[in-house]
């Protein structure tokens, strides 16, 4: 959001260059005005980005007023406007760097646009870029293991990766090679370690016991997941080192062992080849089944076999997808999505697949305005384990989400009814602020969302929308009533007859006056 002031004694002059600014620049351009210098000191205990500014004024003249938003904001930019006789001393104040630019009286509210965004341009090119870049290194010191995480989680997906993955294994400092071939295991912790609720002491002992029996032989990335799973990544730390899957399956049966002893339980689904990075999420799917297929057993180590294909509709694929296409709110699609899920093979994935169903159904209904009405009529889907009754709760799973989907609840519902109350507002208001800021005190939203959500509905920018209401109700006024050119004017929102009829002119091709000589002759 880009803060505007614009400041003159001349109010004609200083509401006219103010509308100017904010029919024709951006949407994100919030505009206001003052008359006098006091004034303006006052409306900049909010931010100003921009100063456009008379020089000679009452009391605190120009380059007063300037050199204090200065001070309270040391970013902001200053576009004088000035006269003829002015201009040897503007040009030695914009090469001290006290201004940006200026604009003689005398010139186009075209050229006050240009100075402005110049002056925008300016603003942005600013910033010491060196302070930021060191700043943005210290952070991804702090974020990188965040950064690291969601890298692998995305490569387990299949999700697209539109980077190098040499360059970001470099960026993310990975010790891994993207050329090189990878391992994956998968591992699903047990009960937990004797204190107990101990999960991430379990991953932390177990993670140090990988490390003791995988290096110096290999390098590793484990990655813990949601209940209690884990994910590793393997490859062998010389590139010339025959790929022994068999080896690695040794060894991780000692760290197996060797975690029972220390109290804790892990079971391993360990991939019986090497395979690319790109391959890494069908290898990942397979492998949830072969360790799903086996966790009736306690601390099962099991070598996933060729023949363990990726199922269709495998249950963690197909929950991520609904779970993004929730969160987009396309409640139809993902309720699609999760009736397509295969029902896992053993109890225990059915259980944990129910308790992910659950979990996705809560946090949507949390996202509705109106949850706990939505809780108060909610009808839980009960565990079936059974083949015919869990086909009958997956389906009442899927006909509360498609509920919702025709729910006035839903965030694109909710967004089209928001630019719905702006678009009634502006109709009935239209002599009145319609600025976005003012928008935004009335729908509890902020200025920036309010113009974002509104061309996203709307299809044009909110100011172009205004712009259009007001014309059309003054094309409405002199077709059907008597009101004299003054009053239309003002009941259309405008300060300035001069820039009312230059608008309408621009819209329509010719000057209010003539538009109604015009209809005057067609009843003729």
């Amino acid at each position: 959001m880009i803060n505007i002031l614009v400041v003159d004694d001349e109010p004609i002059s200083a509401d006219g260059i103010s509308i100017y600014l904010q029919e024709h620049g951006e949407d994100m351009w919030v505009v206001r005005t003052a008359y006098n210098g006091l004034q303006a000191l006052e409306i900049a205990r909010q931010r100003i980005d921009i100063l456009v500014s008379d020089i000679m004024m009452p009391g605190l003249d120009g380059f007063q007023v300037q050199e204090k938003i200065q001070e309270m904001w040391p970013m902001s930019r200053c576009i004088f406007l000035t006269s003829a006789q002015q201009i040897d001393y503007i040009q030695r104040a914009i090469r001290s760097g006290y201004i940006t630019d200026y604009v003689l009286k005398t010139e186009s509210e075209d050229r006050i646009l240009k100075a402005v965004q110049k002056a925008v341009a300016a603003q942005e090119n600013a910033v010491h870029m060196q302070d930021i870049l060191k700043k943005a290194e210290q952070d991804i010191l702090k974020i990188r293991p965040v950064l690291q995480k969601e890298l692998m989680l995305s490569l387990l997906r299949g999700e697209h990766i539109s980077f190098s993955m040499e360059q970001r294994f470099r960026e993310l400092e990975f010790d891994f090679q993207a050329e090189q071939p990878v391992l994956l295991l998968l591992g699903q912790l047990g009960d937990d370690m004797v204190t107990g609720g101990a999960s991430d002491i379990q991953v932390f002992v177990l993670s140090n016991f990988l490390e003791k029996y995988l290096q110096p032989a290999y390098r590793f990335y484990m990655l813990s997941m949601s209940d209690h799973r884990i994910a590793i990544l393997l490859q062998n730390a010389r590139p010339y080192d025959k790929e022994d899957v068999r080896h690695v399956f040794s060894l991780i049966e000692a760290v197996q062992q060797t975690f029972r002893k220390a109290g804790g339980a892990v079971s391993f689904a360990v991939d019986d080849v090497y395979c690319s990075w790109n391959e890494l999420s069908a290898h990942y799917h397979s492998l949830i089944a072969v360790l799903e297929r086996n966790l009736f057993m306690d601390d099962v180590l099991v070598l996933r076999s060729t023949s363990d294909e990726l199922p269709e509709h495998s249950p963690t694929e197909e929950l991520h997808k609904a779970r993004l296409l929730l969160e987009n709110g396309s409640f139809e699609e993902a309720a699609a999505v999760i009736q397509r899920i295969s029902m896992p093979h053993t109890t225990r994935g059915r259980i944990d697949l129910y308790r992910k169903l659950l979990k996705l159904l809560m946090a949507t209904i949390d996202s509705q305005e109106q949850a706990e009405y939505v809780y108060a009529k909610l009808h839980v889907p009960l565990l079936q384990t059974d083949e015919k009754g869990w086909k009958n709760m997956q389906l009442e799973f899927v006909s509360i989400f498609r509920r919702l989907a025709v729910s006035e609840n839903t965030p694109s519902k909710r967004m089209e009814q928001t630019v719905e109350t702006v678009c009634r507002h502006v109709k009935e208001n239209l002599a009145e602020d319609l600025s976005l800021v003012r928008l935004a005190e009335l729908t509890d939203h902020s200025s920036t969302y309010l113009s974002r959500i509104f061309k996203e509905v709307k299809g044009i920018g909110y100011n172009d929308f205004v712009v259009e209401c007001r014309m059309e109700r003054a094309a409405y006024l002199l077709h059907d009533s008597k009101l004299k050119l003054a009053d239309i004017t003002d009941q259309v929102g405008y300060t300035s007859s001069s820039y009312f009829i230059r608008t309408f002119r621009r819209t329509f091709g010719m000057t209010p006056m003539e538009y109604r000589n015009r209809l005057k002759g067609k009843k003729q």
